[in-house]
């Protein structure tokens, strides 16, 4: 397989031999051979054109007078960060982290954290930035909510939700 995951955990991998196995992905390796392996499948999210165009609108209508928008609005900036991080497009992906994490970081799932992380440390000069749109985006917007505010209230993660029923596999 000559792509590889981007988010550390599990995944669906497909072996030559017909099998699928659940196989941990972490620092940036696997934790079993996989040299037989066709492809895998998890926690890489795949958007057609309209989907991600769709999810923006989602994230642009966050304001923070209007509290259903805030679901919404993290769900989406949770979708597209992952979306763009699978391709490999850090800034974007980080800039919809950021977004994410600032609409309820309790929701966001460790592997999003980490990668989150482990960016924020090779971004350099770029996540000046990136921290300069953000703040800009919720200015804009009337600001974020406060902490112990919870969008999603006690419903579960839709992380969680979907982690199962991701589209997109490797190869």
């Amino acid at each position: 397989m000559s792509v590889v995951p981007v988010h550390e955990g599990f995944y669906d991998v497909s072996f030559q031999s017909g099998t699928i196995e659940r196989v941990r992905f972490s620092d940036r390796a696997w934790g079993q051979d996989v040299r037989l392996a066709l492809g895998w499948r998890g926690l890489e999210v795949a958007l057609s054109k309209d989907e991600d165009v769709h999810l923006r609108r989602r994230v642009s209508a966050y304001r923070l007078h209007i509290e259903q928008t805030h679901g919404p609005a993290m769900e989406a900036a949770g979708w597209l960060a992952r979306f763009y991080a699978g391709k490999r497009t850090r800034i974007k992906a980080y800039r919809f982290y950021l977004i994410a994490h600032r609409l309820d970081d309790v929701r966001l799932r460790a592997y999003d954290k980490a990668w989150q992380a482990r960016t924020a440390a090779h971004l350099g000069a770029s996540r000046v930035k990136i921290d300069v749109e953000v703040d800009q985006f919720f200015s804009k917007r009337g600001g974020a909510p406060k902490k112990d505010m919870n969008p999603l209230g006690a419903q579960e993660s839709w992380f969680d939700r979907e982690a199962q029923a991701l589209p997109n596999a490797s190869e």
